[in-house]
């Protein structure tokens, strides 16, 4: 306690004449912490599904106390000293990988005679909802390597798959979600600061973040609206707008880009033939792979 009288400062917190009290974890447990952090995501979820989807104050609110620990979180590294760990800068010019599922010859080999329009990102008419995407909004997902391209396009045995080469055409920024998994440092804040708590929920929130984003939806989950969301927060509301993301897959052992349109001016949009433009180009020939194999995981579930 602080004797009446005295005033707090940080500055020589433990100081004498002042009375200290412990203040503990509020949750039993890291598992009731994970559950109390998960529903809070869930809300955002809840309230953007069944609430009020656009203009929502409160899920922007929500992100932007959010991304901004993210970012002003730092970790050491060996080479570039202090940094953030989940702003990540791709070169132009590296190569990321693409895949698409084909039914029969006729359509393989279609794709093959104009691989950069049928491996590249679909046309705004026909766009399907996706992790990061609404319906109608399309965006450029691509792998790390081939073996995870393949693995995300879910294949079955049998299965011909047609994977395509792409280099990035300029430097991109990206918020890279597996930053959330190394040890990373956040700046001190009291507990006397009125934002103390929504700060802390924040902070507890990006120690399961990675895997709230990444992990498959069932038929009874609220969908992908909440990513939808916060993919468009990343390229459109915040300060430093991104230019993609970058988060591990589920399904391999590489990495997964969303690499979002570069900007257009209105008078663009309203042409009738205009589509989304990305920054990046086909290279090299495309490879036909035939799947021989697949590989199970599963875990048990309480009753």
């Amino acid at each position: 306690m602080i004797p009446p009288g005295q005033e707090f400062s940080d500055e020589g917190f433990f100081s004498e004449g002042l009375e200290y009290q412990e203040h503990r974890s509020e949750f039993d447990s890291a598992e009731d912490e994970r559950d109390y952090v998960v529903g809070q995501w869930n809300l955002v979820a809840l309230n953007l599904t069944h609430r009020q989807r656009f203009f929502n104050r409160e899920a922007e609110n929500f992100f932007v106390a959010l991304f901004e620990e993210a970012i002003n979180a730092r970790e050491n590294t060996l080479f570039y000293g202090q940094r953030s760990p989940t702003v990540v800068q791709l070169k132009a010019g590296l190569t990321i990988f693409r895949a698409r599922r084909v039914s029969d010859r006729k359509e393989r080999e279609a794709i093959l005679a104009v691989p950069a329009k049928e491996l590249g990102a679909p046309p705004k008419e026909v766009a399907t909802h996706n992790r990061m995407n609404s319906t109608g909004v399309p965006l450029f997902y691509a792998a790390s390597d081939e073996a995870t391209s393949i693995a995300e396009v879910r294949p079955s045995i049998g299965d011909e798959v047609v994977v395509g080469q792409f280099a990035t055409t300029r430097e991109l920024r990206l918020f890279d979600f597996r930053g959330l998994d190394r040890p990373r440092s956040h700046s001190k804040i009291s507990y006397f600061w009125s934002d103390y708590t929504a700060r802390m929920r924040s902070r507890q929130l990006l120690a399961h973040l990675h895997n709230l984003i990444s992990e498959p939806v069932d038929r009874h989950g609220h969908g992908y609206v909440v990513t939808q969301a916060m993919a468009e927060f990343l390229h459109y509301k915040y300060p430093e707008p991104f230019d993609g993301i970058v988060f591990r897959s589920v399904q391999a052992a590489g990495a997964n880009y969303v690499i979002f349109n570069a900007p257009a001016a209105t008078h663009e949009m309203q042409a009738p033939d205009w589509q989304p433009e990305f920054p990046v180009k086909h290279v090299g020939r495309p490879r036909t792979h035939k799947v021989t194999g697949i590989e199970y995981k599963h875990n048990g579930i309480k009753p």
